[in-house]
């Protein structure tokens, strides 16, 4: 059965050529659509960014004393130029009780914050936000956006373990 191919090939040379010619043709064409649609994403992300409208939605966590958990509720971090609202939960270890029993998560909004990014060498982004009221417990999040809407957040608050977080990026 082997060799009936070859001698069938040998036959048919005209029509493996442009058979083979067909398939590089459609690779190609299939690369370039395929690197057009990453160069939008990178520009849509890029200006989310700079516009501050984005947020954040958490799809999986990961504590310091190395538990991890799949989020199922639509936990996120939206940011606007005036506004940041996390609405997150917390998972670790607190150093110090709160007064409230509802006050377990990382849930709070701040209108006085530092925003600051900077881009990394290989295309992402890196978004440093510092709330300034002094009732919120969280000191710093740095949230790394990759050009393709990926995302991790880091928080580290005063009272508490830092957290990690990874999820998507997308338009507020």
């Amino acid at each position: 059965m082997f060799f009936d191919i070859i001698i069938i090939m040998k036959k048919n040379n005209k029509a493996i050529i442009y058979l083979l010619t067909a398939c590089i043709i459609g690779l190609t064409a299939s690369c370039a659509s395929t690197n057009t649609a990453q160069t939008e994403e990178h520009t849509n992300i890029e200006n989310l960014i700079s516009n501050q409208t984005l947020v954040f939605h958490a799809d999986r966590l990961s504590a310091q004393n190395g538990f991890s958990k799949i989020l199922t509720t639509d936990y996120n971090l939206k940011i606007s130029p005036d506004t940041i609202q996390s609405w997150l939960p917390y998972y670790g270890r607190a150093y110090r009780a709160t007064m409230d029993p509802s006050d377990g998560g990382i849930d709070f909004i701040s209108t006085h914050f530092n925003y600051k990014v900077n881009e990394n060498k290989k295309g992402g982004w890196t978004i440093e936000i510092h709330p300034q009221e002094a009732k919120i417990n969280t000191r710093k999040m740095m949230l790394r956006v990759f050009s393709n809407g990926n995302a991790d957040l880091s928080v580290i608050s005063s009272y508490r373990q830092p957290i990690n977080f990874y999820g998507k990026v997308k338009e507020r």
